[in-house]
């Protein structure tokens, strides 16, 4: 399975702002077609709109009813097009091993580990490395910024 930390999800979600409310609050903009874009981040049952109404407290409602290990921190209005998987301008991964390798109980090689990784640094081509969906993805090179590989003693060894 994979575990997240700061996972971004999209749901379609009531609010109680119209569009003339996002543009006199300085949040967003509204389109030719109309359609609301909100720009800027608001903290849900926090923000007193004008004629009274407050925003629903999205993510004290879904932690009343999800487990303990999904939390909700805040939410944002987006577009209607928003994909969280499609739009996302970068991404942030961190994976965790058990300190020693499964089969042979020997511990990892951390500097092997840190030198190895280094070439993943730059532009590189990672179509081979990724689900094909040339339907929505038609371009495989991504960018890596920075690779750190730390030995994390507080791991159980299982």
């Amino acid at each position: 399975g994979v575990s997240t930390l700061r996972q971004v999800v999209g749901l379609c979600l009531r609010s109680v702002l119209t569009a003339e409310q996002v543009l006199s609050l300085g949040l967003g903009s509204v389109e030719e077609n109309e359609q609301v874009v909100i720009t800027h981040r608001m903290h849900p049952g926090n923000s007193i709109i004008e004629d009274g109404k407050k925003e629903l407290n999205y993510c004290e409602m879904l932690n009343r009813v999800l487990p303990d290990d999904i939390r909700p921190l805040a939410w944002v209005p987006v577009s209607l097009d928003f994909s969280a998987r499609f739009s996302a301008a970068s991404r942030t991964y961190r994976y965790f091993f058990i300190p020693t390798q499964a089969k042979t109980g020997q511990a990892f090689n951390i500097q092997a580990m840190r030198d190895a990784s280094q070439r993943l640094i730059g532009e590189h081509d990672f179509r081979h490395f990724c689900k094909m969906d040339v339907e929505h993805v038609k371009n495989f090179t991504r960018i890596v910024y920075s690779i750190e590989i730390q030995a994390c003693h507080h791991l159980p060894n299982v």
